[in-house]
Formats: C-alpha cells, structure tokens, sequence
C-alpha cells in the first residue's frame, strides 16, 4: 500500500479566531481535540477522504517536553521552524522504515505514528509523519464515524488534491518520502517576506478561495480538476 495524504497541518492563533471566515465561506468547521501529552490543540476542516488541521499552542510546558517539540512550530516566526506538518497514511517502504522513529501518546487517536527523523532534527522542514493502520485499512473521514453534516460544505470537496508547501529552503531529499499529491517548493528573500506558506488545493471547481493569514490558502485545484 503506498503513501498517500491523511491530512495537513498548520499552525495558527490560540482558539483558531480566523474559524468564522471559514464557516462564511461556506466550509464547516465541526470537530476538534485537545492533545494531552503534546500540548497542543486543534480544529479539524474534514471532507471524506483527508483533511486539514488548523493547531496551535495549548500549553507550552508540555510542548517543550514532547518529542514533537511543536512549540518550536508555533513560534515559528522566531524559532525559524516550519508551521506546518504533512500526515501520510499506507506502508513506508522498506528502504525508508530505519528513517523513521515512533511516536505515541496515551489515548492519541491516531494510534503509533511513524515520525521522519531528519524533520525532527530539523524543524525548519515541515514535520512529516506516516500514521499506522492496525487493521491496515486507510480510515478516511468519511469511514472513521463522524456525523455526515461534519463533511458537508458549500462545495461538494471530496478532499484535498494537491497541496503545496512553501518555506525557505524547502526541496531536495525530502520529496523522495512524499506522495506526488504534495509539493514542496522554496520561497527565497524577497518572496512574501521569504515566509512560508501551505496552498491547499480541492478537488471541486467551485471550491470556495479562502485566505487565512498569513499561511494558509484554500481553494480549487490549480489543474482545473473537477468532482
């Protein structure tokens, strides 16, 4: 079973205050965790087959004591660190499985995680991670028990299509652990500020454009591919 995206991730405000351009756009933002362990907290935007999560910082000592270390993450402005994380789901190739380490915590409903070392040791690259199956099905949202209305939004989005990654030196050797779903692309000085940015393509034409500052774009995807 090969890699494909789960979901994205990306740091934003404490309690996510930009949810109300979301929902104004026509998108339902209708579930969200607390990570006891991680320190952190979310809100999730679902469609059937992956999703994107909006997180931010809950409570620091715990972040700071955590393998994730997602507090550099969330102060990414001063620590340099990428703000964002990409989840893949399926088997990890046997040449890759020695660059991976395991990462759990109690009650963590996503089971084991297999976390790339290399973007642990350097946070500057987007945090990638493939989560474990025990029964080796892919649990999609639309299979893992949540409401039907929590998948219902203005467009019809199956999921994310494509998505894009953007930060100062981004590129190169980390490709090679990523489905051709995502992409990574480098912003150099001058380039927004040289900040980093995650474009967030969907599979419907009419997908609603959304803006969330100064990270995040949602939208159509780019190729014209339709539901």
């Amino acid at each position: 079973m090969a890699l494909v995206l789960d979901h994205v991730f990306a740091f934003v405000a404490e309690g996510f205050p930009d949810e109300p351009v979301l929902e104004a756009a026509g998108y339902r933002v209708a579930f969200g965790r607390d990570h006891e362990g991680q320190g952190t907290a979310n809100r999730l935007l679902l469609f059937a087959e992956n999703y994107l999560e909006l997180i931010w910082l809950a409570r620091r000592r715990e972040a700071e004591a955590n393998l994730l270390r997602l507090d550099r993450r969330a102060d990414w402005r001063e620590t340099g660190a990428s703000p964002f994380g990409i989840g893949l789901s399926g088997a990890i190739a046997a040449e890759h499985e020695d660059d991976f380490v395991d990462y759990r915590l109690p009650a963590f409903p996503l089971g084991r995680l297999r976390v790339l070392a290399r973007t642990l040791e350097d946070p500057a690259q987007p945090l990638v991670f493939v989560i474990e199956r025990h029964d080796g099905a892919l649990a999609a949202p639309e299979k893992a028990g949540f409401p039907r209305s929590f998948l219902e939004h203005a467009a019809a989005v199956r999921g994310i299509a494509r998505v894009r990654v953007e930060g100062p030196g981004l590129g190169g050797e980390l490709a090679r652990y990523l489905p051709e779903s995502v992409e990574l692309g480098e912003v150099g000085e001058g380039e927004q500020g040289g900040e980093p940015r995650m474009v967030v393509e969907l599979d419907h034409p009419q997908a609603p454009v959304v803006e969330l500052p100064p990270l995040v774009r949602i939208g159509p995807d780019a190729r014209g591919r339709g539901a």
